[in-house]
């Protein structure tokens, strides 16, 4: 891999570790902001193991970390709708959680940044889905708060998976780095 060499000492090692780091620090970011940060880790354990020297990263821990990408992505599909639908919401209310979600974050976000993405996340998932379930669905108040909080409680837990999940990665890598 004469091409591969080549490119190491152009760009220098330590500049692509710089960037395999801040890679695993973006990803931490995503994941707070209920984005799937674990495949910015998958990109960072694929360029360590092709600039490695050493054992580790290997095709053993990049395949192991896809897998764990994509199960993070089922769960956080399946969690949303499951907290709905276990609390009676409509499929409305599973669209409806969705995106007021991400506007929320943008909206939340632009007021105050990162925690605020959060917040507006949870906000307005929320307020919509209360409104879809209230309004349209006709269903008393209390009934469409129960359905709306179990949106918000399913969200929550999927920002938790997501940063359990990429914190158990990163320091996966952390820890195979400095044992090779």
């Amino acid at each position: 891999m004469e091409w591969w060499d080549t490119l190491l000492e152009g760009l220098g090692y330590y500049s692509l570790v710089g960037v395999v780091w801040f890679l695993c620090a973006a990803a931490v970011i995503l994941s707070v902001l209920s984005i799937s940060g674990t495949w910015l880790v998958l990109l960072a354990s694929l360029i360590l193991m092709l600039i490695g020297g050493g054992a580790f990263p290997g095709w053993v821990t990049v395949i192991f970390f896809a897998i764990i990408c994509i199960v993070v992505e089922v769960l956080d599909a399946v969690a949303g709708s499951l907290g709905v639908k276990r609390t009676g919401g409509s499929k409305a209310s599973v669209w409806a959680a969705f995106f007021a979600g991400i506007v929320g974050m943008f909206v939340g976000g632009a007021l105050i940044p990162v925690i605020g993405s959060v917040i507006g996340m949870l906000v307005f998932s929320f307020a919509v889905v209360y409104y879809i379930e209230k309004r349209d669905i006709e269903k008393t108040g209390g009934d469409a708060a129960r359905v709306a909080t179990a949106t918000v409680v399913a969200r929550v837990l999927v920002v938790l998976l997501k940063l359990m999940a990429t914190f158990g990665m990163i320091i996966w890598l952390i820890c195979g780095v400095l044992a090779d």
